[in-house]
């Protein structure tokens, strides 16, 4: 089995990467990061909520690829945190840990929340 950090490491990082966010408003103007960052958050809610269905038993290269989305679209948003959680849940799947699965899934879950509250109140951003 393949070393790897356990979530909690993903703790030692800001939960926002301010030099990736910086860009993404540098590329899109400030009048198009509301609509990148909400539908940044539509898009990992959605992969979230199937990673969350399919945690317990489900197919590891379906949760690998859930994860691999998740850990793609955070890197591009700067969402750091998430980004490392969601990688160790890749290496899991790998691994097919699925104890580590678990554990990786359920530290995912309130850190995405902290994350998207974070750009929703950095960006004045509006929407349920």
């Amino acid at each position: 089995m393949a070393s790897r950090q356990a979530p909690s490491a993903a703790s030692g990082k800001p939960l926002l990467d301010d030099n990736q966010l910086k860009a993404l408003e540098a590329a899109g103007g400030p009048e198009r990061i509301g609509p990148l960052i909400q539908l940044f958050a539509e898009t990992v809610e959605a992969r979230w909520a199937e990673l969350r269905q399919l945690d317990s038993d489900g197919d590891l290269d379906v949760l690998q690829a859930a994860a691999h989305d998740i850990a793609g679209s955070a890197g591009n948003f700067g969402a750091q945190r998430v980004e490392i959680v969601a990688r160790q849940v890749m290496a899991a799947c790998a691994d097919k840990d699925r104890e580590a699965v678990r554990a990786g899934v359920g530290a995912m879950g309130p850190l995405l929340e902290q994350t998207l509250e974070e750009l929703r109140q950095r960006y004045r951003l509006k929407w349920a």
